[in-house]
């Protein structure tokens, strides 16, 4: 049972910037087929809500960053201060960003798109929903 001393739950009013909540489901077996299917969706909705604005797209891997802007676990310190610098200064009007670095990444964004709720764990071979404190950070 949690403490509710040490709970805070704040009101929507409180945020510095009104948050709005779109799901879209693709309900897909083979999981390269499905982030297909939702490329061009996500290129709709920066289109229609993100022209002049940073934003952010979070997908499940590193295998989906090839030939853009990106920050990925594997970048040096260098290269990701490089990234985060130009997105900042607006250089960079989109940020590719592997969710593994959720936890790591202080960057502001008018739009956030996360491409998939589930990853792929090489352990057990299988794909898992990503926990819903992930997905909570990623949105705040």
């Amino acid at each position: 049972m949690m403490n509710t001393n040490t709970t805070f739950n704040f009101r929507p009013s409180i945020r510095p910037a009104q948050l709005e909540l779109h799901i879209q489901r693709f309900n897909m077996t083979h999981h390269a087929s499905c982030l297909i299917a939702i490329a061009k969706p996500v290129y709709q909705a920066i289109n229609r809500n993100s022209s002049n604005h940073p934003f952010i797209v979070f997908v499940p891997s590193q295998t989906a960053l090839r030939g853009v802007a990106y920050l990925h676990e594997s970048l040096n310190h260098k290269d990701r201060t490089i990234v985060e610098e130009l997105y900042t200064a607006g250089g960079l009007q989109v940020c590719i960003v592997s969710c593994n670095m959720l936890w790591t990444l202080y960057l502001f964004s008018y739009l956030v798109i996360i491409m998939d709720t589930k990853y792929y764990d090489r352990q057990d071979h299988t794909y898992d929903d990503y926990p819903i404190s992930d997905i909570l950070q990623i949105i705040d």
